[in-house]
Parts: structure tokens; C-alpha cells; sequence
């Protein structure tokens, strides 16, 4: 074996070995380094100047465009909301507010999904 494949070989150990320990301990290190990150002096928050708004609607509520909010939620089910009898917890924990706008809005009782069903929202 030639003198550079040794220091090679003898490099590759090394990384390797060095590599194994920190696998093994990388939750001391993974602390060790925010704890060291929050050491670390920030300037304090500063005031954000955001636009205001107008001060009054332009057009009369019978001539705006409509207001369409749409909902997705990631991994919910339909025996998850009480809208449809369900509930979460068997209907122990009621979801007034989703019902209401239910209620009042469209709701898509056919859906389908071409992929695994939580990849597409996330």
C-alpha cells in the first residue's frame, strides 16, 4: 500500500470514528449548541409600521365581491367534527365554530385524493 492511500485510509478512519461519536452524542450537542445560541445578545424588538387600511369601504356591501375563506386542515376526518355527528373524543368536545361556518357555507362531502392523503397540504 502506497504512503498516500495510508494517510487515506488513516483520514477516512478518523472521519468515520469521529462521525460515530457525534452520532452517539447528538442530543448533548444538539443542547450544548442552543444553549450556546441563546447565550447570544438580540436587539429588542422594534415597532413594525404596517399600512393601515382605508378608513371606510369604497363600495356598498351589495356591490363587493365575496369574502371566500378556504379551510384545509391536514389530517382531519369526517368522524372528527360534529358537523356530520361525529366529534372529537365520540362528540365529547363539540366544534361549534367549524359547525356554524358549515352551516352557513359549502361543504365538499366528495373529495379524493391522488396521493398519500396528508403529503399534498404539507
Amino acid at each position: 500500500m502506497k504512503r498516500w492511500q495510508k494517510i487515506l485510509l488513516g483520514v477516512a478512519v478518523v472521519a468515520i470514528g469521529l462521525g460515530t461519536v457525534a452520532y452517539l452524542n447528538r442530543i448533548t450537542l444538539l443542547l450544548a449548541y442552543v444553549s450556546y445560541r441563546g447565550s447570544i445578545e438580540v436587539a429588542a424588538n422594534r415597532p413594525v409600521p404596517w399600512q393601515e387600511g382605508p378608513a371606510r369601504a369604497e363600495l356598498p356591501p351589495a356591490e363587493r365581491p365575496p369574502n371566500i375563506v378556504f379551510i384545509l386542515f391536514d389530517d382531519l376526518g369526517i368522524n372528527d367534527l360534529s358537523t356530520f355527528g361525529g366529534g372529537v373524543a365520540d362528540g365529547r368536545v363539540p366544534t361549534p365554530h367549524i359547525d356554524r361556518l358549515a352551516a352557513e357555507g359549502a361543504i365538499f362531502t366528495q373529495a379524493y385524493a391522488g396521493n398519500a392523503t396528508c403529503s399534498p397540504s404539507r
